[in-house]
């Protein structure tokens, strides 16, 4: 049989010349990496973790009280783990979907929703303030009927989360088709609370941000221990230590640098294909 009809040949002839690296992190925008820590130094709060989360934290910090002095340590490089490999969403929902939320905190959901647009709104403000390059638009998500009777469905829980105040919309074919031409789609929810983004290009924007306030950022400076001493925390590094009034740690699902945390670390994983353009 020729080579061409076996299709698991064809799939893999597709992705011979494909390479192992995070779509976002592959860019020539990718600025050098920061000096690593060295030596003995002190510091008013240190954030260990260089993502999202803590690229946050320390703009925020530094942002409310401008007179601590504020270090950002990561063990690799800015982005590099969660934060710069992953689809590049900005959703509002910090339930993990609605009607998860509805369902579990139906009382409580309101205010969550809330919470989640403001949280939203003030990512974007921090976009536009200090402009950051990184692409985002608040585009609206789409969740699609393919199969008649998931029309019903779809009407159904438009009509569920919008009891709870949340400004979805039911589309029919019609206007499901006006927005992305597939015959196979035969209804939807337009969602407007969600964006995209290219999250390396933000993390990389958050980062120069922070430095432009003041604070310090280290890269290639793995935190090996956390010891109290008096009125401070010793965070030691492979290279150096720094004495810090306090400490946040944002490592994600990285092995937790307190043992007390393993037990609420839940990894994730997500497989993500990028492709030439298609027709």
């Amino acid at each position: 049989m020729p080579f061409a009809q076996y299709p698991g040949d064809r799939a893999r002839e597709a992705i011979k010349n494909a390479k192992h690296m995070p779509l976002w992190l592959d860019s020539s925008e990718r600025p050098e990496p920061r000096p690593a820590l060295s030596g003995q130094q002190s510091a008013g709060l240190v954030v260990i973790g260089a993502g999202l989360s803590g690229l946050w934290t320390a703009l925020r910090a530094k942002e409310r009280h401008p007179n601590w002095d504020v270090a950002l340590i990561e063990g690799d490089r800015i982005a590099n783990a969660a934060s710069g490999r992953n689809g590049g969403f900005v959703a509002s929902s910090i339930t993990h979907g609605y009607a998860n939320g509805i369902g579990r905190w139906p009382e409580e959901f309101p205010e969550l929703h809330r919470m989640g647009v403001a949280n939203l709104e003030g990512i974007e403000k921090t976009i536009a303030d200090y402009g950051i390059d990184c692409g985002y638009h608040r585009v609206g998500e789409l969740d699609i009927a393919t199969e008649p009777y998931q029309v019903s469905d779809l009407a159904n829980h438009a009509e569920l989360i919008q009891s709870y105040g949340v400004d979805v919309t039911f589309q029919d074919r019609k206007q499901t088709q006006e927005q992305v031409s597939s015959p196979s789609y035969l209804a939807s929810v337009l969602d407007p609370y969600v964006g995209i983004v290219d999250p390396a290009r933000l993390c990389w924007g958050l980062a120069r941000a922070a430095e432009a306030l003041g604070v310090r950022i280290y890269e290639h400076s793995a935190v090996t221990a956390l010891k109290r001493h008096q009125a401070t925390v010793q965070v030691s590094t492979v290279a150096g230590r720094i004495d810090a009034d306090r400490v946040a740690i944002t490592t994600a699902a990285h092995q937790p640098l307190l043992k007390r945390v393993s037990a609420f670390v839940v990894p994730v994983f997500d497989h993500v294909f990028a492709t030439a353009p298609i027709p």
